[in-house]
């Protein structure tokens, strides 16, 4: 395997984790257009919207276009850099739960890989 197989792999695999983290931690009371709901509708549709947007991603990375290929997984990989950022700075409240080692090793090592790929 490839070092960039190896990177982009990890990456994709530290952010599958972490989205399934997200649904344990309850992230929809983070988004704005979720946090209103009851938290049992909230759970649905944000794993319900989560359907499309793997498609999407999967779909992209593996384009038979190379070189399309190619650009949505750096794209991809910087998503998860500024993803682990944005967790990083995340202002915390009682509504943020991944303030735990397993979340953060999701998010950060998400992030690394992704940077790792992108190097």
């Amino acid at each position: 395997m490839t070092w960039s197989a190896f990177t982009f792999l990890g990456c994709v695999a530290f952010f599958i984790g972490h989205e399934i983290d997200a649904t344990y931690r309850k992230e929809w009371r983070l988004l704005l257009l979720l946090r209103s709901m009851k938290d049992e509708t909230a759970a649905a549709w944000f794993i319900a919207l989560h359907v499309p947007v793997v498609f999407f991603v999967l779909a992209l990375i593996a384009l038979p276009d190379a070189g399309f290929a190619v650009v949505s997984r750096n794209v991809f990989c910087a998503f998860a850099v500024v993803h682990a950022g944005l967790h990083a700075f995340w202002p915390k409240s009682g509504l943020y739960l991944f303030d735990n080692t397993v979340s953060r090793s999701l998010i950060y090592g998400a992030g690394l890989f992704g940077a790792s790929y992108l190097i």
